[in-house]
């Protein structure tokens, strides 16, 4: 899986995530990201602070009142970065809801810019299987 800064085109990004930096330096705890897994009628959340992620809720809006909402619940949250599950298909390719996800992704990083938030994009290909492969596990 990768993580890249939804406005980066850069390699090495400057502003790496959370999750990027504790695994440069182990010894770094801050940082709280809020996970967006946005659906056709659905957006799950889950919030990390450290090294703990956990479920946070379903919302069931749509458009500005959805972003306003995440923007709410990030600041609620006292959370620094947007992490938002960007769909491509099983071949690595993007797909149509992918489109959808890059739009909603570039509205919400024009505001939380303006609050100093970072938002990133992360690839989604095979992340159901590796969390039923946690479930299974435990």
């Amino acid at each position: 899986m990768r993580v890249s800064k939804i406005s980066s085109s850069v390699k090495e990004d400057p502003f790496p995530s959370n999750a990027m930096r504790r695994k440069m330096d182990s010894r770094w705890m801050g940082g709280f990201s809020l996970g967006i897994d946005l659906g056709l009628s659905r957006t799950g959340l889950a919030i990390s602070k450290g090294f703990i992620v956990k479920p946070l809720k379903v919302l069931e809006l749509r458009g500005q009142k959805l972003e306003i909402s995440l923007l709410d619940i990030a600041q609620e949250q006292e959370v620094d970065e947007f992490i938002i599950g960007l769909p491509v298909s099983s071949d690595g390719k993007e797909t149509p809801q992918s489109n959808k996800v890059r739009s909603v992704a570039g509205r919400i990083a024009v505001q939380a810019a303006e609050r100093g938030w970072r938002v990133y994009l992360q690839d989604e290909h095979g992340s159901s299987t590796d969390a039923m492969n946690r479930v299974s596990a435990n």
